[in-house]
């Protein structure tokens, strides 16, 4: 049986019983992108043009690996038909569409 070795994390106290709980917020930025005439922008189409990736096959990636989310859905379509009154979050950012 081999011997397990855990790695050396350092010396971290134990927190007292008095201590206050660690809190985690998420700060998520909220936009809004309007579609100026068109009925829809497809979902890869707009991770771009909102500037949430810097290019294509980001986006495409991005919406591959189920990190995108349509209306608090996963979204993995990367020509989903996104509307007006949905709203799209990736990476702490969320965008409202638009008419």
């Amino acid at each position: 049986m081999k011997n397990l070795v855990r790695p050396n994390l350092g010396s971290k106290a134990k927190p007292k019983a008095d201590s206050k709980k660690a809190e985690l917020t998420l700060e998520i930025k909220s936009e809004t992108f309007a579609l100026e005439g068109s009925e829809f922008i497809e979902l890869k189409n707009l991770l771009k043009v909102a500037n949430l990736c810097d290019t294509g096959a980001e986006a495409k990636s991005a919406i591959g690996e189920g990190l995108v989310l349509v209306n608090g859905i996963i979204e993995t379509r990367k020509a989903c038909k996104i509307r007006s009154g949905q709203v799209v979050s990736y990476n702490d950012k969320k965008i409202t569409i638009t008419a």
